[in-house]
Formats: structure tokens, sequence, C-alpha cells
């Protein structure tokens, strides 16, 4: 079927062609298994790019409103069978939804909300964010992250080697095509969100296991995604023998590893861990977030390449624009240069810290539930000694989300980003309550 209708713009380009489809489905206009336009068509059908038709689609694949398979496309599901709707906006179950103890969201009331307003007028006020932005992004903001990660994380690159991009999936949307790889090696238990992606490109996925000291390599795979400073979920932060397992992984030069430095910003120390891409410029591309910082709906993120991939990069997306608006660019540049942004963690890692003092404390005394690991940086590991039915009041992740093996569903992966030191004490009084 022809999917055809006009963008009325007043969202996201590809938020608006995920609700029409959903809509199609809704009322079954496209039917259970019937087959959806390719990415490409669709994009030259609706006259937007192949990326806002892959993010349409991966929203789409979330919501289980459509699945994939690997080389033919992409299918209707049987949405009626489904429980989980559209970005999860369930009115019934939503409003259920008492307390957030995810890691996917972060407290609104620390948001510097005075700084980036005084900030966001101060670009106005400025005629230069009416420019079309680079493909690789504003230079003001290249150069102010450059000179971050030299202070912060110890990398010295040059600016242009940084790309600026509308969140991880936008970014490896780019990369892939630049690789002449086909096996992925992606951890387990992690991240799936970046297997979807990588399978959506036509690749294929290796689940690689985790020890106590990271990912274990494998030289079956042409490229390893690891979280090494904090495995996401476990939390283990990847030990030097292992990081020179990895770097010999890459002695053959058709290997690659993609370094996601998730919650770096969120160390407890003062001395930052050397990361994989400082170790080997060649063949690391390195990956970092403002989200889990500033806010989960800044959708800024940055990819690191080396020189060799950046060339390709500036050969094939050279008549590209970039996705992220040029006044938030310039704002979050400013947000860096003027030190708002250091002071910002440090605020949020002393606010953090309380309470993660105040969960231990709670459950130190508690029957049927214990903390397991303290190795995480904003949340813990719990384990339930009972069985532990997901409550409607709370929202809360498992351990069994995260792993392709659904293992593990009595462990609790307890965040605190997202609940304020007032309701905290409450919030736990009610987990509790289900464990018992």
């Amino acid at each position: 079927m022809n999917i055809t209708f006009t963008l009325t713009k007043k969202e996201s380009a590809y938020k608006e062609i995920a609700s029409y489809i959903q809509k199609l489905i809704e009322n079954k206009t496209l039917k259970k298994d019937e087959k959806l336009p390719s990415k490409r068509a669709l994009a030259q059908s609706l006259n937007v790019s192949v990326n806002t038709i892959m993010n349409a689609y991966l929203v789409l694949l979330d919501a289980e409103y459509i699945y994939s398979i690997e080389k033919k496309g992409y299918f209707v599901s049987d949405v009626f069978k489904s429980t989980i709707k559209l970005n999860d906006e369930i009115k019934e179950s939503k409003s259920l939804i008492k307390y957030d103890f995810t890691t996917k969201n972060i407290d609104s009331t620390l948001f510097p909300k005075s700084i980036f307003k005084r900030l966001y007028t101060e670009a106005i006020n400025n005629d230069t964010f009416l420019n079309k932005s680079p493909n690789k992004g504003i230079y003001n903001l290249q150069l102010a992250i450059s000179k971050h990660i030299n202070q912060n994380r110890g990398i010295s690159v040059l600016p242009q080697q940084i790309i600026i991009g509308s969140g991880i999936e936008s970014l490896l949307s780019l990369l892939l095509p630049l690789l002449n790889i086909n096996i992925f090696g992606i951890e387990n238990p992690g991240y799936h969100k970046v297997s979807d992606i990588i399978k959506n490109n036509n690749k294929t996925v290796k689940y690689l296991d985790v020890d106590k000291e990271g990912v274990i390599p494998n030289n079956d795979v042409d490229l390893i995604y690891t979280t090494p400073f904090n495995q996401f979920p476990l939390g283990i932060k990847m030990s030097i023998k292992r990081k020179k397992e990895l770097l010999e992984f890459l002695n053959n030069k058709n290997k690659f590893i993609i370094e996601d430095d998730f919650d770096a910003e969120f160390r407890f120390n003062t001395t930052p861990s050397q990361s994989l891409f400082s170790l080997n410029q060649q063949q690391v591309i390195f990956l970092s977030s403002f989200s889990r910082t500033i806010s989960s709906s800044l959708r800024i993120s940055y990819m690191i390449l080396p020189l060799n991939l950046l060339k390709k990069f500036e050969e094939k997306y050279y008549n590209y624009s970039n996705p992220v608006p040029s006044i938030e660019q310039y704002v979050l540049a400013d947000f860096i240069n003027n030190g708002h942004y250091q002071t910002h963690i440090n605020k949020l890692k002393r606010i953090y810290k309380q309470r993660r003092k105040i969960i231990e404390e709670y459950f130190a005394n508690k029957d049927n539930i214990s903390i397991i690991s303290k190795d995480n940086y904003l949340y813990l590991l719990a384990e339930c000694k009972t069985n532990f039915n997901k409550p409607n009041t709370i929202d809360i992740d498992t351990l069994a989300k995260y792993d392709i093996y659904k293992q593990n569903s009595n462990i609790l992966l307890i965040g605190y980003s997202n609940i304020n030191n007032k309701e905290l004490l409450i919030a736990l009084d009610e987990l509790y309550s289900y464990v018992k």
C-alpha cells in the first residue's frame, strides 16, 4: 500500500508520520502482516529524508505496532493483541503512575531553567542562529565539547572530528553506512535499542556476554558496541585487563569498537578512567549524550570519528543538513563555555548522592529485598527474594528487560534521577509494599 499525506509540520516529521501510520493500523486500513513501504520509497513519497522514516519506524517498532524481518522489511503487527500503545501513552495507566524509578527521565525541578532562559534570549538577539547549521554541527559547540572532554575525560581531538546529532539513533544511522562490516557485537544484558537500529540497517547482531570485568570480546564479530565506563545495566566499570583485550581485538585493522560513554559525567571519584578512544584513535568511535545530564528531551548527542572515517563522512554527507536546530547548539555551547554545565553536573552529583544514601539506608535491614550492586551511578540493583509483580502505581524496570533471555525478573533497577528527596521515602514505602 502507498502511504501518502501532507505533513502539517506542527510537530517533528517522524512523530507525525508515526502517528499517521498508527491510525492506519488502528482503523485497519493497514492489515495484520501487511508489508509497509521501504524506508527509501516512503521517504520519496513524503519528500523527507530516509533517516526521518527510520526514526518513525523505530517509534512504531518500540510500541509494537510493526515488526521487522531482516532483509525483507517492515510489517504490521496484531496490535489488538498488544497492550502497548504508541509512546507508552495509555491514559488509564499513565494516571495510575505515582512514582518513577526508571532511569529514562530526570527530575524536572533540577533543570537550570533561569540560565537556559537567559541563554536563549541572548542567542535570539544574535542573528547567527538563523543561519543553516553545517552537516557536522555548529563549530562553537564542537569546540566547546572538545575542550570539555579534554578537561573531563582526557580526550584530545580536533573540533572537526565531533559530529553533533539528534540522539544516538541518528548518529548510528549516519555511522553504519560508513563501516564496511556486517556482524555487530552487542553487550547482553545491555541497551538493546542499539540492536534494533543495527538490525534495521540490515546488519547482523551477535550478543556478547558480560562478566565482572566488562564485555567479553569475540573475534567472530566485526565491531563491538560497549559501555566501558559504566556498563548498562550491570554498572560494571571495565578493567584495565579487559581494555587490553579489546585493544588486541583491534589488531585486525578491519575491526572497530563503538565506545558509548554512558554516565561518565557521574563518576564519584575525581579521576577519569582512560577511554578506549584515547588508546586507539583509528578504530574506536566515541559516543556521548547530554540527555542524562541536562534533560531527556534535549536531543543532542555527539560522536567522535577517527580521521579516516571523518573523511568518508564528509564525502558521503557533504550535502546533508544537521538535524539539531542551530539555536539549541549555540545555547548549549554557551552553557558549557560559561561553566554552567560543570556547575550543573556537580549539583546533580551532590543531590544524587543524597538520594542514593537514602535508598541504601532504607533497604539495609529490610526483609525480602536487598541491594546487590552499588557500582551503578544513577540507580541501584536490588534483588527481590520473593516474586515481584510490577504495580500499576510505580514505573520501574527489572534486569530482564535488558536481557535477550529475559532472565532475572526479580532484580530491580531502582533509579533515583526522577524522584525528588521529599517524595523518595514515600515512594520507597510504596515499592516495598509490593515485595513483602
